[in-house]
């Protein structure tokens, strides 16, 4: 915690004697600790010793725990000088000193700016929490497109593997019926190969027969 000067603070302030009103410390009483006239309270009216108006801290405890000391209700400029400018740690009481704002400006001064921090912080919250929100929802639907993707990839994949599948099923069967297909054609061709050869050769025996140079036998008659 930064260290800080009651002499700078706009919460400063000098009471009245008679009917103990807090008035702000003006700046010959900051500069020098000497009482002078305010608005609503002449030199002779006025205490010396200042007091913090939010009572963050206790002058007069502080001023009667020096081992030597005046009185407390007149205490010197010097020993002003040294209360005020002593460098203290206030924990968020301190603001800075406007010469034309009383210490209920002041604090309704800071007021004002912790609310805007405080507004401001919400705002950044919200804002970060939209963001978040956004981007879980950006997220999900590229993990929703991405699975849509791989989904349609392996029904592809199964596609493709199907039609390779069917399609060596249909070379085979092609393969089959060309085999088949092949030896019918073979057989058919020895057949009329072997049949060509008869006819040829019963073709010869025959003309053999007829000119006789193959004996007929008894049982064979030509049919025409």
């Amino acid at each position: 915690m930064a260290e800080v000067r009651c002499s700078e603070c706009g919460f400063l302030a000098l009471q009245t004697a008679r009917n103990y009103e807090v008035v702000p410390a003006h700046r010959r009483y900051r500069l020098e600790g000497a009482v002078g006239r305010s608005e609503t309270a002449s030199r002779d009216d006025t205490r010396r010793l200042p007091i913090c108006a939010i009572d963050r801290r206790d002058f007069a405890d502080v001023y009667l725990s020096w081992p030597t000391h005046g009185s407390p209700e007149a205490p010197s400029p010097d020993e002003v000088r040294r209360l005020i400018n002593e460098p203290i740690e206030c924990d968020g009481g301190f603001y800075p000193w406007v010469p034309a704002l009383t210490p209920k400006e002041h604090w309704d001064a800071k007021m004002m700016e912790r609310r805007e921090r405080f507004e401001n912080e919400i705002r950044e919250r919200r804002d970060k929490f939209e963001e978040d929100v956004r981007k879980e929802q950006r997220d999900w639907q590229q993990e929703q497109e991405h699975a849509a993707e791989r989904r349609h990839d392996e029904q592809m994949d199964h596609v493709r593997a199907e039609a390779s599948s069917a399609s060596a099923r249909h070379t085979e069967q092609m393969g089959q019926i060309r085999a088949e297909a092949n030896e019918a054609k073979n057989r058919h061709r020895d057949g009329l190969i072997v049949f060509g050869l008869l006819i040829a050769v019963a073709t010869v025996m025959g003309s053999w027969m007829e000119a006789g140079w193959w004996p007929q036998p008894g049982w064979f008659r030509w049919p025409f």
